[in-house]
Parts: structure tokens; C-alpha cells; sequence
């Protein structure tokens, strides 16, 4: 399922793991596992949209099927990638609902496969860790911790979307207000 979600973002793969966690914990088996078996998954998927960004690229861009990736777009995401790319990898897991771009981004990017996937397998590990251990924990208040997993997630999709409507806003300021101020000037 970790692989999955990286693929497929909408897949519920964290909720799948702290419900793992909370059988196992109810049970008394060990949570490392489950840890283990997450953080290769995770790591797995990761590659895939890493190698599917390394691979399609240019030939994306290049077919203007996806109109909102224009190469000027492409070029500044790289921009940023060589500026915070290994931080982006670094903390990719605790982002929820951008995995998928972060890793295919970080293809198009060329980043080192090596460190980028160290990176990736390190932050997986990491979130795997808090919440398999986190779900063994509550065990049968689950329902709490739960809660408090809902809460986080709507929490950081707010922030992704605060984000790109001020990326849109710029953008579209740019695009339409500057653009006007320079024409009327000439």
C-alpha cells in the first residue's frame, strides 16, 4: 500500500499502517516489521515516479498535452529543486498528498539517484516510524489517534493549497497586472 500511495496519491496508506500498527500492538507482536516493510515500499514508489519524471520529462512537456506545464514552469520548479531539492526529498513522507509530485519532480530534476533516494528512504522510515509506533501505543484508542492523523493531514493540504493559490496569484499578477503596466508604457 506505501508503494501504491506514492503512484497513486489518494491511496490510504497511512491510515492502513496505524491500523496495522494497532492490531499488532493489540496482539503483542513486534512493530519493527511493519516499519521495515513500509519504509521499502515507500521507498519503492518513490523510485517509480522518481525514474517515470527522469524518463518522461521532456517528452511531456514537449507534446503541450499537459498545457499547464509549460518548459518555462518545468525550469523554475528546477530552479527550486536545485536550491531545496534534498530538503524537499528529506521531508517528502510528512507531506501528505504531495509524495507523488515531490518524487517526480525530483526526477525531472536530475537529481543524484543515490542521495536522493537515501533521502527518501530516511524520511519514509522516519514517518513509518512515528506511525507505526504511534498506532501500537494507542492501541485501543485508536479512535484518538485517528482523529488527531485527520486533523494533521487536513492541516497540511490547507498549507498546500494556501500555497498554490499564492503561487496562482503571483502568477496570474504577473501574467496579466505587470504585463499591462509594460504594454501601456511603450
Amino acid at each position: 500500500m506505501t508503494l501504491l500511495e506514492n503512484v497513486f496519491p489518494p491511496a490510504p496508506s497511512d491510515m492502513i499502517v496505524v491500523a496495522i500498527a494497532i492490531i499488532i500492538g493489540v496482539n503483542g507482536y513486534p512493530i519493527i516489521p511493519v516499519i521495515i516493510a513500509c519504509t521499502i515500499g515507500s521507498t519503492l514508489g518513490f523510485w517509480i515516479m522518481f525514474a517515470l519524471g527522469k524518463k518522461f520529462e521532456h517528452s511531456i512537456i514537449d507534446s503541450n498535452k499537459i498545457k499547464f506545464l509549460s518548459r518555462s514552469a518545468i525550469e523554475k520548479v528546477e530552479v527550486m529543486f536545485r536550491k531545496w531539492g534534498f530538503k524537499l526529498v528529506a521531508i517528502n513522507r510528512f507531506m501528505s498528498g504531495t509524495r507523488a509530485v515531490i518524487s517526480f519532480f525530483a526526477g525531472m530534476s536530475d537529481l543524484p539517484l543515490q542521495k536522493t533516494m537515501s533521502l527518501a528512504a530516511v524520511s519514509s522510515f522516519l514517518w513509518y516510524a512515528i506511525l507505526s509506533v504511534a498506532g501500537n501505543y494507542f492501541g485501543k484508542d485508536w479512535r484518538e489517534l485517528v482523529t488527531y492523523l485527520q486533523i494533521y493531514e487536513q492541516i497540511v493540504i490547507l498549507v498546500v493549497i494556501a500555497i498554490a493559490i499564492v503561487a496562482l496569484g503571483i502568477w496570474l499578477l504577473r501574467r496579466f497586472v505587470f504585463k499591462k503596466k509594460v504594454e501601456v508604457e511603450k
